[in-house]
């Protein structure tokens, strides 16, 4: 039994080294795959790091990018979106700051203030689109992350997606390219799997009801 049981473990962990070596793999090679196309608007997410207005390297990159694209005329407006953690300055604003100071009209960026969590920021930028009539985006952000911000949008119901990547594989990226693995497993584990075991776990608990009504009645009648 335990030598089943130890078996079953392996061949568990076996398969999601597998797992998240495929999708490691799939992140660095989709990530840096740009297409040279015209959208409606190009999106930048943010990078949940600014403190006293200064804007980290990684993110200066992806808004220099979103600017020299803009000049080349591959859309009309940047969608700036910042996750604000407490007690930060207010990332959307610092990044619209930047992208005016080189050049860009103001009327030309919208600012997007998502909430902290992924499905909150998904229903903002939804929305964003939504009221601005923007049926298609040219995602800018670091390559290993380009994957899951696809995943999201997908899901979300936003198809009509192009990229543009921000930096080359390193050494140093191995972390962060896992944790792009991890989210985007654990959100399709929330998508597809969640629901489902509450679908399944309510229509148990249902029958459970009914059985237990029924044993029930079976009782009060011998009891008589």
């Amino acid at each position: 039994m335990l030598r089943r049981l130890f078996k079953l473990i392996v061949y568990l962990v076996i398969i999601e080294v597998v797992c998240l070596s495929i999708m490691s793999v799939w992140i660095v090679y989709d990530g840096t795959r740009d297409q040279d196309v015209s959208t409606d608007a190009a999106l930048v997410p943010g990078y949940a790091e600014i403190k006293s207005g200064v804007l980290p390297p990684a993110l200066t990159a992806r808004l220099d990018l979103a600017k020299q694209l803009f000049d080349a005329g591959k859309f009309n407006y940047v969608i700036v979106s910042g996750m604000t953690p407490p007690g930060e300055d207010d990332e959307s604003q610092a990044m619209a700051r930047y992208l005016r100071a080189h050049g860009v009209p103001e009327e030309n960026i919208i600012q997007d203030h998502p909430g902290m969590k992924p499905d909150e920021s998904m229903k903002s930028l939804v929305k964003i689109m939504k009221d601005q009539s923007i049926k298609s985006l040219l995602l800018i952000t670091d390559y290993y992350r380009l994957v899951h911000l696809k995943t999201c949008l997908v899901h979300a119901g936003e198809t009509e997606l192009a990229q543009a990547h921000v930096g080359e594989w390193k050494k140093d990226d191995a972390r962060n390219i896992l944790n792009e693995d991890i989210a985007i497993y654990k959100d399709m584990y929330d998508w597809y799997v969640v629901p489902d075991s509450k679908v399944l776990g309510k229509k148990a608990l249902e029958e459970a009801m009914v059985l237990k009504a029924s044993v029930g009645a079976e009782v009060d009648s011998l009891r008589k």
